[in-house]
């Protein structure tokens, strides 16, 4: 992480009085004491310090130049309302107005397979994250994830040389079911059931996974008020999200990440006609 840290640097050590270089709030010191900064420093983050200020108790982001309403942007996890921080910063940055920046941001959609919603049936939801290839990526979109004791995590691939305790400490937070897939089993198994115990799945790869959702029973339930779907696996857990996050490289399965998402879409198309 330090020698990725290096090379992103030089980018501020190429820049100029003219330039403004947009950082999170929690390397800005770092940066300052690393690199001979000769651009305008713009920071997002919880503190009044930063050029951009999230407010997650009242789903605002305030600048010096407007508060914007965050509270129709749709997608999930507090990394993609630091992004939305970061962006807002950039388009104020090139003289971007407010109040058009504003009527932007109900219109985010996101990028193709990164916490992508692959589809809902009957309050049963499924996430087509493909594009997290290393843990700090899935970590950081399922920080804030809710109900996680009725979801699925779908893990796996080719892991990278990465300390898989945040993994074990994330799980302990009282995950609904964990599935395994791929060369990860071989890495990550002994752990994540050290952990979970028989709510760990360990399979081959996706066709297996979405084979045992089938062969769960597909329930009806009652949740606050309303009747919703869950599905009830072999080991009893009840489960209202399916959530495809791997936290690996997809190369020992998959030509590419974007390859390997497709296939989750279409699993997850197929899976829902099941669905009544």
């Amino acid at each position: 992480m330090e020698n990725y840290f290096r090379a992103k640097l030089k980018i501020a050590d190429l820049s100029n009085r003219d330039h403004s270089l947009i950082v999170s709030e929690k390397i800005r010191e770092k940066i300052l004491n690393s690199s001979s900064v000769r651009c305008k420093l713009l920071s997002f983050g919880r503190t009044t310090t930063s050029e951009a200020v999230l407010d997650e108790n009242s789903s605002e982001i305030r600048t010096s130049k407007f508060v914007y309403d965050i509270s129709r942007f749709y997608l999930p996890g507090t990394h993609n309302r630091e992004n939305l921080a970061a962006a807002i910063l950039a388009s104020e940055a090139i003289g971007g107005k407010p109040e058009s920046i504003q009527s932007q941001i109900p219109l985010f959609k996101g990028l193709p397979h990164r916490f992508q919603i692959a589809g809902e049936r009957q309050g049963i939801s499924f996430i087509n994250d493909s594009k997290s290839t290393n843990l700090h990526s899935m970590l950081a979109g399922m920080s804030t994830w809710k109900n996680l004791d009725q979801t699925c995590l779908i893990l796996g691939g080719r892991p990278k040389q990465e300390d898989p305790k945040p993994l074990y400490d994330f799980l302990m937070r009282g995950i609904g079911s964990v599935f395994l897939i791929g060369e990860a089993r071989s890495v990550w198994e002994i752990g994540i059931r050290k952990v979970v115990g028989d709510r760990l799945f360990s399979v081959e790869n996706l066709n297996d996974a979405f084979d045992l959702f089938k062969k769960g029973n597909v329930i009806s339930k009652t949740v606050h008020g309303n009747v919703l779907k869950r599905i009830r696996l072999p080991n009893g857990a009840e489960i209202g999200a399916i959530v495809f996050s791997p936290a690996c490289a997809s190369f020992d399965q998959y030509k590419n990440f974007e390859e390997r998402g497709n296939h989750f879409l279409s699993l997850v198309e197929d899976f829902i006609r099941t669905i009544d």
